[in-house]
C-alpha cells in the first residue's frame, strides 16, 4: 500500500477513535441523573489468552463509563475469587452506588449494594464497576461487604443444580431426602440453606476438618467421605 494511502488511514482511524470516544461521552453525560469525574482506576486485566501469567494489576485503568440509563457506577467494596476468575474475572461483587442513570428508581446515591456483572462486560476486580440496576439488590445491614459478595454466583449455580438438572422446579422438594457433595464449598452450602429453605431433608458430605463448618449449617446428616464406610452410611441414608 503507498505511503500517502497507509498515512491517510491511520490518522483516519485515529481520528474516528476520538470521535467514537467524545459521541460516548456526550450520551454518557445525557443519561446520568447527575455527572461524575471520570479517570482512571485500579484493575486486575487479563492481558492474553492463558494462565495466571497473563493476568495483571495496573493503577491506569480507564473508569467504566454509565451508557445505559438503567445502569449504576458502584465502588467496589469486595469481589469474590474462584478458579473460574483466571478466565473470565469474577462477576459477583458488593460495594456503594456513587453514580447512576436517569431512569434508576430503586436505588440512590450511597446505597450498598450486591450485585453481579453481565459475561460480557467488565468484570468486577477493579476499583470501580458498570452494572444494570435489574442485577443489583440492596444489602442487608447484617450481612458484611464481603460475605455478600460471595453470595450471588455460588448460589445462583446451587439453584440452577437443584432445580433445573435436580427437576425441583417440577418435582416439589418439600420432604426430599437430598445428598449434597462438597457440602462446605460455596455451592454446597448455598444448596443446604436453599433445601432447607424448601423444606426439604440434607444429608451432606464432606472431609473430615470441614465437619464443624458443615454444623452451622444444620444439615439433617453429616457424612464423612474420608470414612472408609462412608458409601455404606450413605446406603443407610436410603440413598
Amino acid at each position: 500500500m503507498h505511503f500517502k494511502t497507509l498515512t491517510y488511514t491511520f490518522f483516519y482511524r485515529i481520528q474516528t477513535y476520538f470521535h467514537l470516544k467524545n459521541v460516548q461521552r456526550y450520551c454518557h453525560t445525557q443519561i446520568l441523573e447527575q455527572k461524575y469525574d471520570t479517570g482512571n482506576m485500579s484493575a486486575w486485566q487479563i492481558t492474553a489468552y492463558g494462565g495466571e501469567n497473563n493476568l495483571q494489576f495496573t493503577t491506569n485503568f480507564e473508569l467504566p463509563i454509565i451508557d445505559d440509563p438503567n445502569s449504576c457506577l458502584i465502588k467496589v467494596s469486595a469481589a469474590s475469587v474462584n478458579p473460574l476468575d483466571i478466565e473470565m474475572m469474577r462477576r459477583d461483587f458488593a460495594g456503594i452506588v456513587v453514580a447512576k442513570g436517569n431512569s434508576v428508581v430503586d436505588f440512590q446515591i450511597g446505597d450498598e449494594v450486591y450485585g453481579v456483572v453481565k459475561p460480557q462486560h467488565q468484570g468486577c476486580h477493579a476499583e470501580y464497576t458498570v452494572t444494570s440496576d435489574k442485577l443489583l439488590i440492596k444489602k442487608p445491614k447484617f450481612i458484611s461487604m464481603e460475605k455478600a459478595s460471595a453470595i450471588l454466583y455460588t448460589s445462583l449455580t446451587a439453584w440452577c443444580a437443584l432445580k433445573i438438572s435436580g427437576s425441583l422446579i417440577i418435582s416439589p422438594p418439600k420432604n426430599k431426602r437430598v445428598l449434597i457433595l462438597g457440602a462446605s464449598g460455596g455451592v454446597g452450602q448455598s444448596a443446604i440453606q436453599l433445601l432447607h429453605a424448601w423444606g426439604s431433608q440434607v444429608i451432606a458430605i464432606c472431609r473430615t476438618d470441614a465437619i464443624p463448618y458443615v454444623e452451622k449449617l444444620s444439615p439433617e446428616s453429616i457424612i464423612d467421605y474420608t470414612s472408609p464406610d462412608y458409601l455404606s452410611e450413605i446406603r443407610s441414608k436410603g440413598m
